[in-house]
């Protein structure tokens, strides 16, 4: 079983973030409310290497301030994280803590002598409790999927991945390419 980083700042890789979402699959009972959100960042493209560097320190500080203790945050891919909610109350605190991040990267960060403002695209997943319960890929793919959605409405934003947004993603897939 993947365990959280040992220093409270430190952040996970996608591997060990998705057999840490498969153990609170196997762990959490029916009822419990789990959550994954995937967030790509918008606006780090144009900075140098070495200001990004230090800018994606910025955000990953940012993101550590946004979520709760038990939750926890993994670098998916260079501009993209994800963040695990467990012991959700109400679907809607998954996305409360979704639009509180967002809002956390939305202020201009100083670094390096110059400001830049992150924004940031959010996708939340949640877990499907009824058979066939979700699998850890599962709930990331859908988290990204939910990004992509975010993103094709021009970003800076969250999208819940349900009924709706699956439609649309088939209406996407369905029509003709330009």
């Amino acid at each position: 079983m993947a365990r959280a980083p040992a220093h409270e700042d430190a952040v996970m890789d996608r591997a060990q973030f998705v057999e840490l979402i498969g153990s609170a699959l196997a762990r959490a009972p029916r009822t419990r409310r789990l959550a994954v959100l995937a967030i790509a960042l918008d606006g780090v493209e144009s900075a140098t290497e070495r200001d990004r560097d230090a800018l994606l320190a910025h955000v990953e500080s940012r993101l550590h301030a946004g979520i709760r203790k038990h939750d926890v945050l993994a670098r998916l891919a260079d501009d993209e994280y994800g963040v695990l909610l467990t012991g959700l109350r109400e679907p809607d605190d998954a996305q409360q803590a979704a639009s509180r991040i967002a809002r956390s990267l939305t202020i201009p960060a100083a670094h390096a002598g110059a400001t830049s403002r992150v924004g940031c695209s959010v996708g939340v997943s949640f877990v499907n409790a009824a058979p066939p319960r979700s699998a850890a890929d599962d709930m990331l793919g859908r988290a990204g999927m939910a990004v992509y959605l975010a993103r094709r409405q021009g970003g800076d934003r969250v999208v819940v991945f349900d009924a709706a947004a699956r439609e649309t993603l088939v209406a996407v897939s369905a029509t003709p390419a330009r």
